[in-house]
């Protein structure tokens, strides 16, 4: 039976593989030796990740939160140490796709965030800056009641149109309607960008 490197031997020609610059003259001697000595095979698969590492779960969960959230995740020195360590690490397609496809979601994500600003705002309006017409009414009611506004100036706000007007509601709707074109187009372009990395790894 092959014997199986121990776990300093291991060491050894993994940084031979990764950094042999910074192999020490014992290091190198020992090396000689440790290349001649028989493996298994899952020595040499343990060896060819050395170089060619695949980014772990944590890592890949990670940069996917990242990229999702649009630079607006706040991060911390292991984080930032842990993304260090990926972006040197092969990935398979499938890893590629799931990352774009994040990208994909936050971008959505924040045309929606907009959307949802643009409606608070507008919700904000009616409360604090559209006035009731009947409300507007009464206190012009009152005003002529108290001596403050004349019979005429009352005839005149009973008989004024304090609604909406159709132009006002066409304003509104085309404003909307832009809105979720732009959106619509941004989503459009992602999806056109995933199509071509799918394609690229067919």
């Amino acid at each position: 039976m092959a014997d199986r490197l121990n776990d300093k031997e291991m060491n050894i020609v993994k940084k031979s593989i990764s950094a042999p610059d910074t192999l020490t003259r014992d290091e190198k001697t020992k090396l000689d030796y440790i290349k001649s000595k028989p493996v298994r095979v899952e020595d040499v698969l343990e060896m060819i990740n050395t170089e060619y590492p695949v980014p772990t779960e944590e890592e890949l969960d990670f940069t996917k939160r990242l990229i999702e959230s649009q630079g607006t995740l706040k991060v911390t020195k292991e984080e930032s140490d842990l993304l260090d360590g990926a972006r040197i690490k092969r990935a398979s397609l499938q890893d590629v796709v799931d990352v774009v496809m994040s990208a994909y979601k936050g971008s959505i994500n924040s045309r929606y965030l907009d959307l949802k600003n643009q409606l608070f705002l507008v919700q904000i309006m009616l409360r604090d800056l559209v006035v009731s017409k009947s409300e507007l009414k009464k206190l012009a009611k009152k005003l002529n009641e108290s001596g403050d506004l004349s019979d005429e100036g009352l005839a005149k706000v009973n008989s004024a149109k304090l609604v909406l007007s159709k132009t006002d509601f066409s304003d509104a709707a085309k404003t909307r309607d832009d809105a979720y074109t732009k959106v619509t187009d941004e989503m459009n372009k992602q999806t056109e960008l995933l199509d071509k990395v799918q394609k690229a790894g067919r």
